[in-house]
């Protein structure tokens, strides 16, 4: 598992083009879950997350996309963060990390910052310790990185990802990022 500091280190070795590559990847990944919490809780909207993440890999490739298009991204993206007020979800959280993931990727895309990366990457820990913490006994924290499943799984996908990030084309990066977040969503909640 990546510790931040460690993980800070690694991002910030990244061009700038791979920072917001690897922070498209990351919320790419989470993205599954947001469509699931939105057709299940029938709340959200899965088509300004899917917008927000398309205009971050098209800054990834080089093309141009204004500041101002990025700053309207992000805007329509937070809006879309769900709130526990009035329906409750167990696929809430991550719903929240899934739009909070493409807020981020889309500050990445603007300016990319290592720290944003970083947090936009921490949303795949979150999710993972969100559903370690679900599993565990009543009243009691476990350290997900350390045991087999979704938590386990989370930390193996930022590493994944950043490989990746690191060595291969953006197309294989959002294919991995795709099939990764395919196979995690349904696996965190047994379908």
């Amino acid at each position: 598992m990546y510790e931040e500091a460690d993980l800070y280190s690694e991002i910030e070795r990244l061009l700038p083009a791979r920072r917001v590559a690897f922070a498209a990847a990351c919320g790419e990944w989470l993205y599954p879950c947001y469509q699931k919490y939105q057709a299940e809780a029938c709340q959200g909207d899965a088509a300004v997350i899917r917008s927000a993440l398309d205009g971050v890999w098209l800054a990834a490739t080089g093309d141009e996309v204004g500041q101002a298009e990025l700053q309207r991204l992000a805007s329509q993206a937070e809006a879309t963060v769900p709130t526990d007020k009035g329906h409750w979800s167990s696929l809430l959280p991550l719903a929240q990390n899934a739009a909070a993931a493409a807020v981020y990727a889309t500050r990445v895309a603007h300016s990319p910052e290592p720290q944003e990366v970083v947090w936009t990457a921490r949303q795949i820990i979150e999710a993972g310790d969100y559903l370690a913490q679900m599993g565990a006994p009543v009243q009691t924290y476990v350290k997900s990185a350390d045991l087999p499943g979704p938590g386990h799984l989370t930390s193996r996908a930022v590493a994944g990802l950043l490989e990746t990030a690191k060595t291969s084309t953006l197309n294989a990066l959002r294919s991995r990022a795709e099939s990764g977040g395919h196979e995690f969503c349904p696996l965190a909640f047994g379908r």
